[in-house]
């Protein structure tokens, strides 16, 4: 293990030798960091978990030790570093993601703290590797924003997804969607049947969009699509017909021949709404003027 780094006094260097002999005796990987932000000390346990050693990081910013899209987000955790020396969680993610020196991207948990060394501030960061965690934590991720009847994201995958979505700046549309005569289908044919038709419009659904677009069944006969690379309405109405269209089509179901309807409501990020909830809310209502005007597809700009 090289000596930490030392571009400082001779009594803070001595100081960072004694933390070291610490350091190595811990079994999570740690990096000090001072109060620039560069990183003075690595241990022993994170050259084992992340194949870096002190001549790799020691004078770097910590932001070597972080994926690229993590890093906006991380300059805002480092502003929030605890002042006191209490231990806590980074993250709004029980498992994070740590470059490797190889490049690849290992999932950990990460807690910080913080020291004093001669007057010096230095945050300490453990790092513990979470890799069965992670496949653990993903296959009930997973499970809890599928929906169960459909197979399709759920509402709580939606929400996870705008959520990250609208804090890029890229534009997206947004349809809601409720099919038209479902309660009378439902009745008519018992709720088995009913639960069939359901499926039928996820798959159609999915199969309406590309792979980088999001299918949510949202709750009973609604669903939301989120649609990428949509910044104009032409666009957003063009894709919302071709989906009406795609959902109209007959198709076969026990013994007979049927076919659903939808009215759909659109909306446009950011030019409708910048807000989550507001985005949501904006097709929401524009679904439900085309419900009432008997009309497939109305977008939020035809109602001003």
């Amino acid at each position: 293990m090289a000596p930490p780094y030392d571009g400082r006094g001779d009594a803070m260097k001595n100081r960072l030798f004694t933390l070291q002999a610490v350091l190595d005796a811990l079994g999570d990987g740690i990096v000090a960091v001072d109060e620039g932000g560069q990183i003075v000390s690595v241990n022993a346990a994170l050259t084992d978990l992340l194949g870096h050693d002190a001549s790799d990081l020691c004078g770097k910013s910590l932001d070597c030790l972080i994926p690229a899209r993590f890093r906006s987000a991380h300059g805002r955790h480092q502003a929030r570093l605890p002042a006191a020396g209490t231990p806590r969680l980074i993250g709004r993610r029980p498992v994070l993601r740590a470059l490797a020196r190889d490049g690849s991207e290992r999932p950990v948990t990460i807690m910080v703290s913080s020291l004093d060394v001669d007057g010096h501030r230095l945050t300490l960061a453990a790092l513990r590797d979470a890799s069965v965690f992670d496949v653990q934590l993903e296959r009930a991720v997973r499970h809890s924003q599928t929906d169960a009847l459909t197979g399709i994201p759920n509402r709580s995958r939606l929400i996870e997804h705008l959520r990250e979505r609208v804090e890029q700046p890229q534009p997206f549309g947004l349809l809601f969607l409720d099919l038209t005569g479902f309660k009378r289908f439902n009745d008519a044919y018992g709720h088995l049947i009913g639960d069939e038709v359901l499926r039928v419009v996820a798959q159609r659904l999915a199969g309406a969009v590309r792979s980088r677009d999001l299918v949510v069944r949202w709750a009973g006969d609604e669903f939301v699509v989120v649609l990428e690379d949509v910044d104009h309405s032409a666009s957003l109405d063009e894709r919302a017909s071709a989906i009406a269209h795609h959902l109209a089509q007959p198709f076969a179901l026990a013994t007979m021949q049927t076919r659903v309807g939808v009215n759909i409501g659109g909306a446009l990020y950011p030019r409708d709404a910048a807000q989550m909830e507001a985005l949501i809310e904006a097709a929401d209502r524009a679904m439900y003027v085309a419900k009432s005007r008997g009309l497939g597809y109305v977008a939020v700009s035809d109602l001003r």
